[in-house]
């Protein structure tokens, strides 16, 4: 199961800003984890793991 994208841009007035797709993605053995997708470079990222 996965939820999102919820997108974020921070920092668009600095030398370095943030331009992200955050996700829920839940694994099939267990596991929900917050991913986000750099969309300047397209990699991708663990963020979070939820309890």
């Amino acid at each position: 199961m996965a939820a999102g994208p919820w997108s974020l841009e921070d920092g668009w007035w600095s030398a370095d800003p943030a331009a992200r797709d955050y996700w829920d993605v839940e694994l099939e053995g267990g596991g929900l984890y917050r991913v986000y997708r750099d969309r300047p470079t397209g990699r991708w990222y663990a963020d979070g793991v939820y309890d």
